[in-house]
């Protein structure tokens, strides 16, 4: 099957003429099976990259990637100046109190 026929059954851009690249099919799949809990040695094997570092890219969509970090930085003892640090400061900073 053409890639114009797979866009055209899909309804995705790129059937009506407008160019799609299958790259966004290849990292639409690989963002979403690491969102289902797929491991990336095992999309590495997958999609046939050659180096770890190919799919290192789509780490940040791991459920809890991000969660992991303010973990950390939560697990960490209080600062020098007895302050901690607060992990939940809105715009996404990180601030003393």
């Amino acid at each position: 099957m053409t890639g114009r026929r797979i866009r055209s059954r899909m309804r995705l851009p790129g059937a009506a003429g407008v160019k799609s690249s299958s790259d966004a099919l290849r990292h639409t799949y690989a963002s979403w099976a690491v969102q289902n809990g797929c491991d990336l040695y095992q999309l590495q094997m997958s999609l046939g990259h050659s180096t770890p570092m190919l799919t290192q890219r789509y780490a940040k969509f791991a459920p809890g990637y991000g969660q992991r970090a303010a973990d950390a930085v939560d697990a960490m003892p209080e600062l020098g100046d007895g302050h901690q640090m607060d992990t939940k400061a809105t715009s996404g900073q990180v601030k003393a109190v």
